[in-house]
């Protein structure tokens, strides 16, 4: 099916589908407050529009974990004077991008619907677009093809399963893939599915992974590291006195401000996980009495939904790293020890003042989260058998020593016991994460070599309808 063809399929949907949308708005602003916001932005009014002869550059990401590992290349292009407009589908990813380019016209990506995407190329007379990993959006580029603006994927992958469901729409969504410019991928398994699904080899290329080019956690300013590790550090100081002098057998962690306590960071977690890990570790008093876990949420507007219910009622010691939700003294002499980082931003730090990682998002049918962070903080890692997303991050560290696959819940906790009994074989393990991180890294370089010949090339009209 060609584009033209799915275009009008898409316009005819189009026009279907707008008295449903007039009728559902009032009920999403009456019953959905935290999309009140930004709402404008989904139906395009969001980022400014560019002035009268200017053209813009449209670099779309999905949210704050592809926010994160794009900011360095978005100011590269920043750096070279590209006219950049950001958008992201997801709300963190939106506010990462606000804090990080406060003077880079920021916003929502438009509901994908051609009675919103004509008006918004044509106010922000757009050039080129770019997008960053796996944003195949219709709408988006069958009228970006309409307006032969050229399309860019960087840092483009396709996890086996996402793969395998694209393959059985193959047939509408060919014309998406063959319609690309240039694509550059992560690995060499996401260019074999990328040519599967369309894409002319000429414009294919292999560049690696732009998240293993973040800085090295030199960067982290020491003042927020400071304070991050007084709020660690009281908390176990108050569970330490809470078993009264000499209640407590030292943990052997290595050399400390770090206290007796194995610290161990539950990144990107989400509820079912998290409480089955909770409950494995209060199993284990040995451990259990040895562990302080150290929980970032992967949703925090979704908090209140399992704290609720899950980690507050409890036995067990919790804290809230925002302060905004009820914080108790420790009370609990036999129960885990649970921080909760409920702000953003913060996570890598947190790995940082810690001695092992546990990959959220791999304990439950979630397919992970990004494993790099950790790595770069040269602190051991420990996955569930759930990594489909990021199967090609984790596979690289596992073969390099840095990171141990485990079954489930129990697994997980003989293999925390492990590293509690073996200090030595922990901080090797560390080591090789990250020597894994820095043989790695080069992703960013290459893309922006190509990426730089890309915006060079004459767009043509780029913003008139053929």
């Amino acid at each position: 099916m060609s584009p033209a063809v799915l275009l009008k399929v898409g316009k005819l949907l189009n026009l279907l589908l707008w008295p449903f949308l007039l009728l559902l708005l009032p009920l999403v602003l009456l019953f959905f407050p935290r999309a009140r916001p930004h709402l404008r932005e989904r139906f395009g009014l969001g980022a400014a529009k560019a002035s009268k002869n200017a053209r813009s550059i449209l670099f779309h990401l999905a949210s704050l974990g592809e926010a994160n590992a794009a900011t360095p290349l978005i100011r590269a292009l920043e750096g070279d004077g590209a006219p950049l407009i950001l958008t992201a589908t997801s709300e963190s990813g939106r506010g990462a991008l606000v804090k990080a380019f406060p003077d880079t016209p920021v916003s929502l990506l438009p509901l994908d619907l051609p009675g919103l995407w004509e008006p918004f190329w044509s106010s922000r007379r757009v050039s080129r677009i770019i997008l960053f990993e796996t944003e195949i959006w219709p709408m988006m580029l069958l009228t970006a093809y309409s307006r032969r603006i050229p399309v860019m994927v960087v840092n483009g992958r396709l996890s086996p399963a996402g793969f395998s469901a694209m393959k059985r729409w193959r047939f509408f969504l060919k014309p998406l893939f063959s319609g690309l410019s240039r694509v550059l991928v992560a690995s060499a398994d996401d260019r074999e599915r990328y040519l599967e699904m369309g894409v002319k080899p000429d414009i294919l290329d292999v560049t690696g992974n732009i998240k293993w080019d973040m800085s090295r956690p030199e960067s982290i300013p020491e003042t927020l590291r400071e304070e991050l590790s007084g709020w660690v550090v009281r908390f176990e100081e108050a569970c330490s006195r809470l078993l009264g002098e000499g209640g407590r057998v030292a943990a052997p962690v290595g050399n400390s401000p770090k206290k007796d306590y194995l610290r161990v960071v539950l990144g990107s977690g989400h509820p079912g996980e998290t409480l089955r890990i909770v409950e494995a570790i209060r199993k284990d008093p040995f451990l259990s009495s040895r562990l302080h876990l150290l929980v970032a949420p992967r949703h925090l507007q979704r908090l209140s939904e399992w704290i609720g219910d899950g980690l507050t009622l409890s036995r067990l010691n919790l804290q809230f790293r925002s302060g905004t939700n009820e914080n108790r003294p420790p009370s609990f002499p036999n129960g885990p020890i649970v921080s909760i980082l409920d702000t953003h931003g913060e996570l890598r730090t947190l790995y940082s003042l810690s001695h092992i990682a546990i990959t959220g998002g791999t304990f439950d049918l979630v397919g992970g989260h990004s494993p790099v962070e950790a790595a770069s903080c040269a602190i051991p890692q420990v996955s569930g058998p759930f990594t489909d997303h990021v199967s090609t991050l984790i596979d690289r560290l596992v073969k390099g020593g840095g990171l141990f696959l485990e079954k489930d819940e129990p697994s997980l906790v003989s293999r925390l016991r492990w590293f509690l009994e073996n200090p030595g074989e922990r901080e090797r393990s560390g080591e090789m994460a990250f020597k894994v991180f820095l043989s790695e890294q080069g992703a960013l370089s290459r893309t922006l070599a190509i990426l730089r010949d890309f915006l060079k090339e004459d767009p043509g009209e780029g913003v008139k309808t053929p």
